[in-house]
């Protein structure tokens, strides 16, 4: 139905809200700081208002590439889809809070400048301590559930059932935090396709 693959020139293009304190390259997006924790760092519209019906059966599904070097510092960006309203997905952690929490969260919450979330449970954590940098999520809107898959301890995959259902008829937005101000966030790619389940 829908599908794209966004590399840091065309995510950039296709963006309706950016943070301005970025640097763009052909190979990878980079937000520098932000104003506050929990920022909303940029906005890409998927698909506009009233083209699905609310209680369409839609699957995302989305590999998100990020940069390495970030990710053995403080790194650690959330990737939501929302529709505008509010917003489901899942928080990547860096390589420094793995001795402590899973690779990845599933998160929910009101989509806003600023994040305001619930976050699943921190554990099980990973044997490993490399950061793989890609990171595989599928978000069920319609049975509200979300899995993310992680290239470590021979495959590392997390689920999370979410409490609130989206509105496709609204529209369905990619949205990006970063977590901490002061962090760096290093997008190099992003994979994406929306598939409407009969």
């Amino acid at each position: 139905m829908f599908y794209k693959f966004f590399t840091p020139t065309k995510l950039a293009e296709a963006a309706t809200f950016i943070h301005n304190h970025n640097t763009l390259t052909p190979r990878v997006l980079t937000f520098l700081s932000a104003p506050s924790n929990y920022y909303r760092l940029m906005i890409v519209p998927l698909i506009p208002l009233g083209v699905i019906d609310q209680n369409a059966k839609l699957v995302v599904k989305m590999a998100v590439g990020l940069e390495t070097k970030f990710g053995h510092g403080e790194s650690d960006p959330s990737f939501v889809i929302s529709d505008g309203r509010r917003f489901v997905g899942m928080l990547t952690i860096d390589k420094n809070n793995y001795p402590s929490s899973a690779p990845c969260l599933g998160i929910e919450g009101p989509s806003g400048n600023t994040m305001t979330r619930h976050t699943d449970a921190g554990l099980p954590k990973p044997s490993e301590s490399y950061y793989p940098g890609r990171f595989e999520i599928q978000l069920s809107l319609s049975d509200r559930w979300g899995t993310c898959f992680v290239p470590l301890d021979g495959g590392f995959s997390r689920e999370m059932v979410y409490q609130y259902k989206l509105n496709p008829n609204n529209g369905l937005f990619l949205e990006i935090y970063g977590d901490d101000a002061q962090e760096k966030e290093g997008i190099k790619y992003i994979e994406l396709s929306i598939l409407q389940e009969n």
